[in-house]
């Protein structure tokens, strides 16, 4: 058996979930209006971030498979959202959002249950 567990965010939520991660990795995006967020279901991308430059000059900007799943995970722990730490994590777009779907193992839930039982005071008579 394993626990199967997911986080729906909407567009504007991914959106800071990108620019969040991106200035706590110190990673520059370039200085323009976000227009939006498309997200592809197929390719090496997951999304794509759209800009309009000062000029008017559209910029697409890819967001990286693995880059939105940190920055989706990065936004769940800021806002102490629990997530399993051992769980094996993945994203999907249903819809239109995109999901963070968590799988825990039953070796990893078995174990949590046993450090609970562990952990908890003894019964006094």
């Amino acid at each position: 058996m394993k626990e199967f567990r997911c986080i729906v965010f909407n567009e504007q939520e991914a959106i800071t979930a990108v620019i969040e991660r991106r200035r706590k990795q110190r990673e520059a995006l370039p200085i323009a209006t976000i227009k939006g967020l498309v997200y592809q279901t197929d390719g090496e991308y997951t999304s794509i971030l759209n800009l309009i430059d000062d000029y008017g000059k559209k910029i697409e900007l890819p967001i990286p498979r693995a880059e939105m799943a940190a920055a989706l995970v990065n936004y769940c722990l800021t806002r102490k959202i629990p997530m399993p730490m051992a769980a094996k994590k993945n994203i999907e777009v249903i819809g239109s959002d995109i999901t963070l779907l968590m799988t825990i193992a039953e070796h990893v839930m078995l174990k949590s249950r046993a450090k609970a039982k562990a952990g908890a005071p003894a019964a006094s008579a």
